[in-house]
């Protein structure tokens, strides 16, 4: 059978190992609060922007 000990520290663990983990969560979700979004580059200064040639008209995926 097994003891009260041992079944008080499994419990006590299984506490500890929730409250580390909503600490965890806690912070990260604080620091991605201060981080904030990504901010979006100045237009056309992304090295896969293009322009086009003269008369290509642009793409309309998606659209009927």
């Amino acid at each position: 059978m097994r003891s009260e000990a041992a079944v008080l520290r499994r419990t006590a663990a299984r506490y500890i190992r929730s409250v580390a983990a909503a600490l965890i969560a806690v912070v990260a979700l604080t620091m991605a609060a201060y981080v904030g979004p990504a901010r979006a580059a100045e237009p056309g200064t992304a090295p896969y922007v293009q322009d086009l040639p003269t008369g290509v008209p642009p793409t309309t995926a998606g659209t009927t």
